[in-house]
This record gives structure tokens, C-alpha cells and sequence, in this order.
């Protein structure tokens, strides 16, 4: 996968959490857990996520169209 700045949403597994809370293809990730990734490279994004335990939050700032909402997703 081409390492792409903004962060943006590749895919979403119909049946995840993330496509539960409203996360769509082409959003664009800009804050983890109340941290900006304004300027970090996919690996680093990808780093923070996968340091979560199963049934703990993740919470996401997203942008699409110019408006930023935030989501939270339950790690399966």
C-alpha cells in the first residue's frame, strides 16, 4: 500500500466495528485516542491501533467534506 498523507481510510470491513461507528472509505484520520497524526506515516497510525487490547476503545477524529466528527470503536 503507497504510503499516503492525509491519513485516509483505505477500507472498512462491512461487518467491523469500524463501519459500526460510521467510518467510510476516504475519511480522513486526524486524531487517535485525542492525539493529532498530523504529519504521521500510515505505520505509525497502524502502531497506535493494534497497541489496544481486545474489548478496550479506540476513539477517532475524522474528517469527510470538511466537517471532523469524532467516533469510537470497541477492539474486537
Amino acid at each position: 500500500m503507497p504510503i499516503t498523507l492525509p491519513l485516509t481510510v483505505n477500507t472498512v470491513d462491512a461487518g467491523g466495528p469500524a463501519a459500526a461507528a460510521g467510518v467510510a472509505r476516504g475519511d480522513h484520520v486526524v486524531m487517535i485516542d485525542g492525539q493529532s497524526v498530523d504529519g504521521m506515516l500510515p505505520a505509525g497510525a497502524m502502531t497506535m491501533m493494534f497497541n489496544h487490547a481486545a474489548g478496550s476503545t479506540i476513539s477517532l477524529g475524522l474528517e469527510r467534506g470538511g466537517a471532523t466528527r469524532a467516533v469510537k470503536l470497541t477492539v474486537p
